[in-house]
Order: C-alpha cells, then sequence, then structure tokens
C-alpha cells in the first residue's frame, strides 16, 4: 500500500518543478494520501431449488454487485464455476446477483435478468477476508 503516498510525492515534487505549491521557505510540500483501510469479498453465486431432489446448489456465471451503505457500488464479473472476489473498503454492504441463466418474462414479453440477494449484510473489517453466498432460490 506505499503507492498513494509515492503519488503524493510525485505530485508534490512535480509541482515544485514547475512553480507550483510551495512552503514559504520555498520548499515543495509533501501532500500524503492515506488509502482506505480494505479487505476482501469472495463467495459464490448459485441457484438453488426447483424440481427433485431439489436443495442441490448450481454456480452460475453473471454478474454480483457489492453496495455499500455509503458510497458507490461496484459489479463484478462472475465465472462458470460462480465464484468471485473484491477488494473493498471496510464497511457493511448488501451483495446481490443476475445470471441471464434466470429471468423474468413481463406480460407483455420482455424478459430481464432476475435479482438474487445474500440472506444478510455482508460486513467486510481490515485485512481479513469475508465469504459470503449469493443464491437465487428456486422453489
Amino acid at each position: 500500500m506505499f503507492l498513494p503516498a509515492t503519488l503524493g510525492v510525485a505530485v508534490a515534487l512535480g509541482a515544485a518543478a514547475c512553480g507550483g505549491p510551495a512552503t514559504h521557505s520555498g520548499t515543495a510540500r509533501l501532500t500524503t494520501f492515506h488509502a482506505a483501510p480494505t479487505g476482501r469479498i469472495v463467495g459464490t453465486f448459485f441457484t438453488e431449488g426447483g424440481v427433485a431432489p431439489g436443495n442441490i446448489k448450481h454456480p452460475v456465471p453473471g454478474t454480483v454487485t457489492i453496495d455499500p451503505e455509503n458510497g458507490k457500488a461496484i459489479t463484478v464479473k462472475v465465472g462458470r464455476n460462480g465464484e468471485f472476489s473484491a477488494v473493498v473498503p471496510v464497511g457493511s454492504y448488501s451483495v446481490s446477483g443476475r445470471t441471464p441463466y434466470l429471468v423474468q418474462v413481463s406480460p407483455s414479453g420482455k424478459q430481464t435478468e432476475s435479482t438474487c440477494y445474500a440472506r444478510t449484510p455482508t460486513v467486510v473489517t481490515a485485512g481479513h477476508t469475508t465469504s459470503v453466498p449469493v443464491g437465487c432460490y428456486i422453489a
């Protein structure tokens, strides 16, 4: 995580060389950027239920959206194995998924991918990995 501080030094030195911001003594100011603490969310996106024997989880491809309580949501691609992973700032998230294998059809015939949700909010702590299953439950 040294990249943000390195960028701060480069920006400050570049600005001083170009006649940019300087302190009263004529030396460049050092601007330090602090990266927010992060953790990792990993999980599996799957369908479950349906015809007998039912209750069998089937991984599905698609997208998973990780939506923080405060901030901008991110969307990650999910491969055929249903697995996904993302590094995110510490916080609480709702996690949902969409797959082209599960669609809703409107009375007019328009098809849209159904949204499936993790059953509980996902809490990410600094330096840790949090596992979250995202399931589409089929009756």
